[in-house]
C-alpha cells in the first residue's frame, strides 16, 4: 500500500485519500480497516511525498523499472519532482543511417541513433523539442526501455536511394555511363570504365577515385568490392585479367572489375522537331 499510494498520489492529487481507499477495498484480500490504513499509510503520505520503493522488499522481487518508467504515473511520473515522460510507438525508417520516431507524452519526435542510444543525448532532445527535460537515467534502465520500444516498432521501408547501398549503385551507375568512359580497352590503364557485350570492366582503383570525387565515403574499399560480387549472378566472375595492347604495341596485364552493363538506352519523351519549335506563337 506505500508504493501504490506513490502513483496514486501522482495520478489523483487532489483526492488521492479517496483513491487509497478504493484501491485498498478493491482489490487488497483482506483489507486493511479503515483506522488501519489511516495510522499508517495514509499518515505518512500525509507528512511527506515518498518515491517508488523500488529497491525495498517486497518490491524489489517483482519490480519491472523499464516497464514502470513508461507509465504515466511509474518511475519519474507526473506528479513528483521528477520526471520521466511515457514513450510509445516507435517507428524505424530503414534508411542509412537508421532514423527513430517515437511519441513523447503524446508528441511524435524524431531521433538518430545517438539520441536514442544516449540517455544524455535524449534529454538535450527533449529539452530542445519540447521543452521538457526528463531524469538522466542510468544506462543499463535506458537500454531496457529501448529494447522494449524496439521490440514493438513499425519498421518502414524506404527508397533505394536513402540507404548507403543505393546511393553506391547511382554512383556506380554514373561512374560507368558518364562521358569519360573509356572509347577503348586500351584506356583502361586510365581508370576509364569499358563496356563490350553487356559488360563493364573498370580498375578498382578509377572507382574508388571516381567516389572521392562525388565525396562518397560511406563505404570502404572492401565493402565496394563485396557490393561489385554480390551484382554478378556468378561472384568468382566479378574479378578477371584482361590483355590491354599499350602505346608501344606490346601488351599488359590489367586486372579489372566487372558488373552487368547498365541501361543508357535513350528515352523518346515525344518532343516536337526544332522546325515546329520555331513556330510556336508566343
Amino acid at each position: 500500500m506505500m508504493h501504490v499510494t506513490v502513483s496514486i498520489k501522482k495520478e489523483r492529487p487532489d483526492d488521492w485519500e479517496d483513491g487509497v481507499d478504493e484501491f485498498n477495498r478493491r482489490y487488497i484480500n483482506p483489507p486493511l480497516s479503515s483506522k488501519e490504513l489511516q495510522e499508517t499509510v495514509v499518515k505518512s503520505h500525509r507528512r511527506k511525498d515518498y518515491a517508488h520503493l523500488c529497491d525495498q522488499a517486497p518490491m524489489v522481487n517483482f519490480c519491472d523499472k523499464a516497464k514502470c518508467r513508461m507509465c504515466k504515473f511509474g518511475i519519474g511520473g507526473s506528479g513528483g519532482s521528477s520526471f520521466m515522460p511515457t514513450l510509445s510507438g516507435m517507428t524505424i525508417m530503414m534508411s542509412d543511417p537508421r532514423v527513430y520516431w517515437i511519441n513523447v507524452d503524446g508528441e511524435r519526435i524524431e531521433l538518430n541513433e545517438n539520441e536514442l542510444n544516449s540517455p544524455r543525448e535524449f534529454q538535450k532532445k527533449c529539452l530542445r523539442e519540447l521543452n521538457k527535460r526528463p531524469d538522466l537515467i542510468k544506462d543499463k534502465d535506458w537500454g531496457a526501455i529501448v529494447n522494449g520500444l524496439t521490440s514493438e516498432a513499425t519498421y518502414a521501408e524506404v527508397p533505394p536511394e536513402l540507404t548507403i547501398r543505393g546511393q553506391f549503385l547511382e554512383k556506380l551507375e554514373e561512374f560507368c555511363t558518364s562521358r569519360t568512359r573509356a572509347m577503348a580497352p586500351e584506356e583502361l590503364v586510365l581508370g576509364k570504365p569499358w563496356t563490350a557485350k553487356g559488360v563493364t570492366s573498370f580498375k578498382i582503383q578509377g572507382l574508388m577515385d571516381f567516389l572521392k570525387r562525388k565525396d562518397f565515403k560511406d563505404l570502404t574499399r572492401p565493402q565496394v568490392q563485396q557490393i561489385i560480387k554480390d551484382l554478378n549472378h556468378d561472384p568468382d566472375k566479378a574479378i578477371t585479367v584482361m590483355s590491354v595492347k599499350k602505346e608501344d604495341g606490346t601488351y599488359a596485364s590489367v586486372r579489372v572489375w566487372r558488373v552487368p552493363a547498365f541501361d543508357t538506352t535513350e528515352i523518346d519523351l515525344g518532343m516536337e522537331d526544332e522546325d515546329a519549335q520555331t513556330h510556336i506563337p508566343f
